[in-house]
């Protein structure tokens, strides 16, 4: 008998560590794609935010009290909000569109050419420990990674 309990106490202690959580840190995560269109060359980008940190950045910068991230007009605001502190090489983007899947807000951009990122100080708001992860994706050539952070929103490239 007293293996048995030997066992199951061995068992619920291995099985703990797995239902322990890691805390998220805020982070923005960008993929700037170099595609064609009947116009020329284009940077299309994608930004992936948490669905939680975006909540927190409509209260904080744009004075929301109550987010609600199915509201047109709100996810217009985090566009803009994306607009003024993301930049490339190009110029500013135009937005294309906004959703909202499952935990995670999309917001859709695109510029003319195939540009590069300049600078990032997304989610910079919500404290200490935030990043803006950035993938371009070339039509030649390997994928490029840039992680941005600190309130100036340099980069530290990462090639892979």
């Amino acid at each position: 008998m007293k293996s048995v309990r030997h066992i199951l106490s061995v068992l619920v202690l291995c099985c703990l560590p797995l239902a322990a959580h890691a805390h998220r840190a805020p982070e923005a995560v960008v993929t700037m794609v170099h595609a064609s269109s009947d116009f020329g060359p284009t940077t299309q980008m994608t930004v992936r935010i948490h669905a939680d940190d975006a909540i927190k950045l409509l209260r904080q910068v744009a004075g929301i009290t109550e987010p609600d991230l199915n509201s047109a007009a709100e996810m217009a605001a985090l566009d803009r909000y994306i607009g003024a502190r993301f930049s490339v090489s190009g110029g500013p983007a135009g937005a294309v569109g906004a959703e909202l899947d499952g935990n995670y807000v999309f917001i859709y951009r695109e510029v003319p050419g195939h540009q590069q990122p300049v600078a990032a100080t997304l989610l910079s708001e919500l404290g200490k420990g935030w990043f803006t992860q950035v993938t371009l994706v070339p039509v030649t050539g390997a994928h490029q990674s840039f992680l941005y952070h600190g309130k100036d929103g340099r980069t530290r490239p990462h090639r892979h």
